[in-house]
Parts: C-alpha cells; sequence; structure tokens
C-alpha cells in the first residue's frame, strides 16, 4: 500500500505532521478522523519526496527498537503497549515521530510490516521481510529475538572489518592524494629540468607524466564519469533484471561471493525453518523466504524449485535442479523429507552456516589486508622509480 505524508488539524487547532499507509486518500481521512485529526493536505510519498529522509536513519535506533520489541514480546506485552513505553522512554527528536507514525499505522489496522515501510532508512527491505514473516508465521517474538542477535552481529562484523581495514585503507587514501599531488604540481616542476639536462626518462617517469597530463586535462571528466556511473548502477538496481544481474555478479565474485551466497543459504534454512514449524504452508512458506535471501538469482532459484514441488517434485531434487544449493543444503533437504523431521535438518543447516560465516569473513579480511598493502607500497615505488632515476641520469651525466 503507498504512504502519504500528511498533516491534519486536531480539536484545537493544533496541526500535527506525519506518515500513515493508506489505500488512498479517503482511507487515509477515514484513519485521522477515527483519531479525531481532520486533514488539511497530503501527498504520497515517491522515492524523489522520500529522498532526504534515507539520510536520517540510524542503526543504533533501529537496533534498541528491535531489543524492545524483542523483550516487550518476551515479556508478554501487546504490540501498541511495546511501542507506548518507546516514545515514552524516548527522547523528543526524528526517531520518536517515527514510532508515533509506526503506532498510528499499527491502530489503523496496518500490519507492522507495511508500518515499517513507511522508514526503509531505519528498517531496510530484509528487516520488514523478517517481521512479516513473524506475521505470517505468528512467532513475531521470535523473530524478533533472531533480528536482535542479527543486528548485533552486523554491528559486530562492521566493527571487524572497520578496526582491520581503516587504518590501511587512511594510509592507501593518503598515498593516493600524495600520488595525484606529486602528479598535478611537483612533477611538472622537474620535468624542464629533466628535459633540459638531455637524460633519457626512464618508463616509469614518462608514465608518472603521463598520468599526470591526463589528470591535468580530464579530471572533470573523470569526476563526472565517477558521479555518472553511480548514478547508471542505481538506474539499473530499479530495474528487476539490472538487480538480477548485479545479484548474479555478486556471487560470482571470489571469496565476497562466497559470503553473500552462505548469508543467503543461512536465512534460507532459519526461516523456512521457523515457517514449516509454525504450519504456514509449504508454497507460502517458500514465496516468503524467497525474499528473506535478498539476492535476486537465490530468489529465482527458490521459486523455481517452489513451482516443481508444488507439482509434485521431491524437494531435494527440485532445489538440485536450480544448481544453486550446495550438496550439504541438498543432502539435509532431503534428509528431512524422508525422515518427516525438515525442521531439525534446517536447524542443522543454519547451525552449519552460522559457524562458516564468521571463519569466510575472516579469511576475506586476510586477503584484503595485503592487496591493501601491495597497491600502497606500488605506489610508492612507482613515485620514488619516476622521480630518483632521472636524477641519478642526470648526476652520471655530470660525471
Amino acid at each position: 500500500m503507498p504512504v502519504y505524508d500528511y498533516q491534519a488539524v486536531n480539536d484545537i487547532g493544533d496541526k500535527i505532521k506525519g506518515s500513515l499507509v493508506a489505500n488512498e486518500i479517503r482511507h487515509l481521512e477515514t484513519i485521522l478522523n477515527e483519531r479525531g485529526l481532520f486533514l488539511l493536505v497530503a501527498h504520497e510519498q515517491t522515492v524523489t519526496s522520500n529522498f532526504f529522509e534515507r539520510f536520517r536513519g540510524s542503526s543504533q535506533d533501529t537496533l534498541v527498537f528491535t531489543i524492545h520489541m524483542a523483550t516487550g514480546f518476551q515479556a508478554g506485552l501487546p504490540l501498541i503497549e511495546i511501542i507506548d513505553d518507546m516514545i515514552e522512554e524516548s527522547e523528543k527528536g526524528h526517531f520518536r515521530k517515527v514510532l508515533q507514525d509506526i503506532k498510528i499505522n499499527v491502530e489503523a489496522g496496518n500490519n507492522l510490516s507495511e508500518a515499517l515501510s513507511m522508514y526503509p532508512n531505519y528498517f531496510p527491505d530484509i528487516y520488514r521481510v523478517i517481521v512479516k514473516t513473524g506475521e505470517e508465521s505468528g512467532r513475531l517474538e521470535d523473530i524478533f529475538q533472531y533480528l536482535v542477535t542479527m543486528l548485533e552481529w552486523e554491528k559486530g562484523v562492521k566493527k571487524q572489518i572497520k578496526k582491520t581495514v581503516t587504518p590501511i585503507l587512511g594510509i592507501l587514501v593518503m598515498l593516493v592524494g600524495l600520488f595525484v599531488l606529486v602528479l598535478t604540481t611537483i612533477l611538472p616542476n622537474f620535468i624542464d629540468l629533466f628535459q633540459s639536462s638531455g637524460v633519457a626518462l626512464p618508463a616509469p617517469t614518462q608514465i608518472l607524466i603521463s598520468t599526470g597530463d591526463f589528470l591535468n586535462e580530464f579530471w572533470h571528466f573523470l569526476l563526472v564519469g565517477g558521479f555518472g556511473c553511480y548514478i547508471v548502477y542505481k538506474l539499473i538496481r530499479f530495474t528487476t533484471a539490472g538487480r538480477y544481474y548485479l545479484d548474479k555478479v555478486k556471487l560470482a565474485i571470489p571469496v565476497t561471493g562466497m559470503v553473500v551466497q552462505k548469508l543467503a543459504l543461512s536465512r534460507f534454512a532459519n526461516f523456512w525453518k521457523i515457517l514449516f514449524a509454525s504450519g504456514v504452508d509449504l508454497a507460502k512458506s517458500l514465496e516468503i523466504v524467497s525474499e528473506v535471501v535478498q539476492n535476486k538469482k537465490m530468489e529465482k532459484a527458490i521459486l523455481d524449485a517452489r513451482t516443481e514441488i508444488i507439482n509434485g517434485r521431491e524437494m531435494a531434487k527440485a532445489f538440485r535442479q536450480t544448481k544453486m544449493f550446495p550438496g550439504l543444503v541438498l543432502r539435509m533437504i532431503n534428509l528431512g523429507e524422508t525422515t518427516g523431521n525438515l525442521e531439525t535438518s534446517l536447524d542443522k543447516v543454519t547451525e552449519y552456516y552460522d559457524k562458516e560465516i564468521p571463519e569466510t569473513i575472516d579469511n576475506l579480511l586476510g586477503v584484503m589486508k595485503p592487496l591493501m598493502l601491495i597497491c600502497a607500497a606500488s605506489l610508492i615505488v612507482m613515485v620514488g622509480l619516476g622521480i630518483v632515476l632521472p636524477m641519478y641520469g642526470m648526476i652520471e651525466t655530470i660525471h
């Protein structure tokens, strides 16, 4: 359903702004009237109208919200009461408005996942799909416990990557800046000196001079080209075919592709297990799970297998024909289908990948660190040779 930004007025004339999920303007007006508000103006949110909203998210606010929801559900509190507690405890600010909008939408009869869709900066697609899984299965408590674990794990991974990569990346950025400075300002001062000496310029110096001339002449084209590539990338992601192609490339990239695949397989097994255990029918559960994996190629593979299973094919064979699922997953699905204990088999798959993913990330960081050091060393050597070698030739000529 569309999301509307509205401005309304209450009985005493106070103006109130907010956002609501509604079928149409009349539906929005009805919801507001039930709350004693009278609609003044409303606009449907678009990518453009909601552009600046996307920069206001906070991962810490999202984590606190998730922890509060998990704790509240664990204590047996109803949803509205949990949100009320958060509104009362939160400081005045943007996130307080977010909570108030979520409460109004839930009270209006919208699902929590629909209410969260108003603020994709706080609650991205994967978050909302996971919440939708909890609504479908009737296990929101378990889902929010999982989300807490997922967000804390992601926070830990980001911290680990930042701790490992940031110092080297900082040095690399400084060296690139120094490299550009040398090429565009320092090296030109040496060119006349080198050329007047009559010394033949070595290859490293010629490369530096050519690169410096290129940067001086075409730097604005490089900036525009870089920005253009970013825009094209965003436009491609807006199309189904483009998103599928990009996700396919992500899976094909060495090392990082393994991380993407293992994350998708872990989500696949974990949420299929939850839905299966909750009694959601097989066709519906696979449809939901296909969204959770957050990769269009994997999503297509799950939906293709779903079609085959609906047509009567065995589950393991249906997934095998997609060529997207490793032997371990296929064996566990086959075992679960044969023994009638699919939930336990999927749980084993989840446990396996939850251990594998941190090790794969460690391996990825282990590869990135020496590569970045090699890049930094290469820049230093290139600049050094480019300047020192012709100077050495001049000294030889004098002697």
